[in-house]
C-alpha cells in the first residue's frame, strides 16, 4: 500500500448485510543510506587551459542531473491507481576534469614558475615552487576533486531519499520533479564546494607556492 486511511468491506454473512471498517496506516520505508549511482566521466584536460589563472583553474568537477522515473503504480486492491517511488528518480552525471595542460613540463604554467628553489620566503613562510613541483601535485588535485564528488553524492543524496521516500500520486497525474533535482544539485555543489574548498578537509595542500600568472603574451 502506498497511502493509509480507513478501509471498509461489506459482505452478506447469513442472508445479512455486514461492514467492518478499519484504520490502516502505512509506515515509511527505511531509505537511510540509500544513494545516487553516478555515472562519473573523468577528462584531462578537459576544458581547463595551460595558463589557470588561480588553483581552481587545476581542476574542476560538474554536476548533470536528469530525471529517472522508478515506479510503481498500483493495480489492485485500495490503493488501485496510486503510484510510489521505489529509488531516487535522478540520473546524474558527474564530469571531473584535470588540467593536465597545465600540470605538465614545458607548459606556460610549468615555465612560470622558479627555475630551481630560491631563498625567497613567502606566505605563511612557504617557498616558490619551483617547475619541478608542477607534475608530482596532479595526485593531490585528482584526491581535491574526487573529494567534490563523494561529498556531492553524499549531500544530495541525503537530501532527496527521505523526500522522494514519501511522494505518492494518483495514476495520469505523474510527478514532476526536476524543479526538486535541480533544487538538491544546489545545495549539495554548495556543500560540496563548502567542506572541499574552504574547511582542513581540502586536500590540496601543496607545501610551496605556485605561480599563477602573469603569463607572457603570446
Amino acid at each position: 500500500m502506498a497511502v493509509g486511511g480507513v478501509v471498509s468491506v461489506t459482505a452478506n454473512v447469513g442472508g445479512t448485510e455486514q461492514t467492518r471498517t478499519a484504520p490502516i496506516a502505512v509506515s515509511p520505508r527505511n531509505w537511510n543510506g540509500k544513494t545516487i549511482a553516478p555515472v562519473v566521466v573523468r577528462d584531462a584536460p578537459g576544458t581547463l587551459t595551460d595558463r589557470p589563472p588561480s588553483e581552481h583553474e587545476l581542476g574542476a568537477t560538474s554536476y548533470d542531473v536528469g530525471v529517472a522515473v522508478p515506479l510503481v503504480i498500483i493495480d489492485h486492491g485500495p490503493n488501485t491507481g496510486f503510484w510510489f517511488f521505489t529509488d531516487i528518480p535522478a540520473t546524474v552525471k558527474i564530469t571531473i576534469e584535470i588540467n593536465t595542460a597545465a600540470l605538465a613540463v614545458g607548459s606556460e604554467f610549468w615555465k612560470n614558475q622558479d627555475p630551481a628553489r630560491s631563498n625567497a620566503i613567502i606566505f605563511a613562510g612557504a617557498p616558490r615552487c619551483t617547475r619541478s613541483d608542477v607534475v608530482p601535485i596532479i595526485p593531490m588535485v585528482e584526491a581535491h576533486e574526487d573529494l567534490h564528488r563523494q561529498i556531492f553524492v553524499q549531500e544530495f543524496s541525503q537530501r532527496a531519499a527521505p523526500f522522494f521516500e514519501t511522494r505518492v500520486g494518483r495514476s495520469g497525474n505523474l510527478p514532476g520533479v526536476l524543479d526538486d533535482l535541480l533544487r538538491f544539485r544546489r545545495a549539495a555543489t554548495a556543500e560540496s564546494a563548502r567542506v572541499v574548498d574552504s574547511t582542513s578537509a581540502n586536500p590540496f595542500r601543496p607545501t610551496c607556492t605556485f605561480r599563477y600568472g602573469p603569463y607572457p603574451s603570446k
